[in-house]
């Protein structure tokens, strides 16, 4: 084990050493590790996890294929070749192709089967229910979702070990997060709760305040849409505490859902200072955050009666939105430089933006 580590740990050192620290320079070292060395001497799980992390880039593909090829020509496991064909399945999943999906889905699932591997079972159920809620079969997907639930809280902790216990904490907060998102998109609001801050408990015991601040985030994301802003506003704190803890410089869709709760609350000078630190930052990120924090920073003008910022704001966000095709967008500032248009009296434009906004309700 020493020496399959060191192997990686070698030639990670050798790529930063020398400069050539890119996602792709990693990857084509990781396809020499596979290609060149015997499958009983590559630490398989280091590469699952560094794909995973990277949100399954497109050479993970050849990299996975490759080591499936390698386990069923050296006869390995049905969880070595349940867990790559997993592997896949999510490949596939990240990148959008649903079909592909399905098909390493049903492999990884015949492997389990034989293995009797619960939490790789539970883990195969949970990208299931992703790609079934994809292709808009929402009951079909949350009952998936459930099973896996199911499989990882009937699990006896006392016959796991530490690594499986870990593991099982992880998945659950997997699987406690996808259920809030499923539920909110649903607008199954107290369900949603409900699991987020499961969600949150799990990272509590994990210790892992960077998942703990991103499920506040989420919660507080739902906050807003529900309009509770003074429960938003706590959530999101919350998350933004946490953050700077790990990061004290740390700048995030936290700090706009913050703004717009503050906007709300009209904590307008709060706001206010936290739109003018995030869209220089989105700005340099070339995020949709950039136009969308614009015209919400219009919006405050707005409501503050500075027309002259409002417009600016608004305008810039307007043809940013029109760049994008963004209807939302398109829809929301054209509302505001109607508003700001028709309050400075400037009637033309404010009737050319009133019929923009009828064209996008329209659409």
């Amino acid at each position: 084990m020493k020496k399959i580590v060191s192997l990686f740990f070698i030639l990670f050192c050798f790529i930063e050493n020398y400069g050539q620290n890119t996602l792709t320079k990693q990857l084509d070292s990781i396809h020499l590790i596979v290609k060149n060395t015997a499958i009983e001497n590559i630490e398989v799980k280091s590469i699952y996890s560094f794909l995973g992390k990277n949100r399954y880039p497109k050479q993970s593909k050849t990299i996975l294929k490759l080591l499936l090829k390698k386990m069923k020509a050296n006869n390995s496991n049905n969880i070595a070749l349940g867990n790559t064909a997993y592997a896949l399945s999510n490949y596939y999943f990240f990148n959008a192709k649903t079909d592909s999906c399905f098909y390493y889905i049903e492999k990884a699932e015949a492997y389990v089967e034989k293995a009797n591997d619960p939490l790789l079972k539970s883990s195969i159920l949970m990208t299931k229910g992703g790609a079934l809620k994809r292709e808009g079969k929402v009951v079909t997907a949350n009952n998936e979702f459930l099973t896996a639930l199911k499989i990882l809280n009937n699990l006896d902790t006392l016959k796991l070990t530490d690594i499986q216990k870990e593991k099982r904490k992880g998945k659950l907060l997997i699987s406690y997060n996808s259920l809030a998102i499923f539920n909110k998109d649903n607008n199954d609001f107290n369900a949603a709760i409900n699991y987020y801050n499961k969600a949150f408990n799990i990272t509590e015991e994990m210790k892992a305040p960077r998942y703990g601040a991103i499920i506040l985030s989420n919660q507080g994301d739902l906050y807003i849409q529900k309009k509770l802003y003074k429960k938003a506003l706590s959530v999101l704190e919350k998350s933004k505490e946490i953050r700077l803890s790990i990061d004290k410089n740390s700048i995030s869709t936290t700090d706009l859902n913050l703004a717009i709760a503050n906007t709300a609350l009209k904590n307008y000078n709060k706001a206010l200072q936290l739109f003018n630190t995030i869209i220089p930052y989105f700005k340099k990120q070339n995020t949709n955050h950039y136009m969308e924090a614009l015209i919400l920073r219009g919006k405050l003008y707005l409501d503050i009666k500075d027309y002259k910022k409002a417009i600016a704001d608004c305008k810039l966000g307007y043809q940013l939105s029109l760049q994008q095709k963004n209807l939302k967008y398109q829809n929301l500032s054209s509302t505001y430089l109607y508003q700001a248009h028709k309050n400075i009296r400037n009637f033309k434009n404010a009737f050319y933006y009133l019929e923009k906004h009828k064209q996008y309700q329209d659409s």
